[in-house]
């Protein structure tokens, strides 16, 4: 069989959107994965609503559509961990720095 490399997701290790069904009381994440993009790097699985729909796993980015961030790479977030914050348009990726990935 063919030894093939498991691509490591990017977790996210905070999250101040306290209205989001997926953000549990420990500020983190726990839906499975996460989707970012948008005009603003904006989380785009955010569910708002007062029942809780988290898990114990901690969210991972799935696929991010803001190629015009250094951390971007096909689609991927390379960054070490990301951070969502709650912002009036929108939980927003506060990892997202504008430039050409590297």
């Amino acid at each position: 069989m063919e030894n093939v490399a498991q691509m490591q997701l990017t977790k996210v290790w905070h999250c101040s959107a306290r209205l989001c069904r997926f953000n549990g009381p420990d500020r983190k994440c726990h839906a499975p994965a996460i989707s970012v993009g948008g005009e603003l790097p904006r989380c785009n699985t955010y569910i708002e609503g007062a029942t809780s729909l988290h898990s114990d796993d901690i969210a991972e980015v799935g696929s991010c559509w803001k190629v015009s961030c250094i951390f971007n790479e096909s689609l991927d977030c390379t960054a070490k961990g990301m951070h969502v914050k709650a912002t009036a348009q929108g939980p927003v990726c506060r990892t997202f720095q504008k430039g050409v990935p590297v």
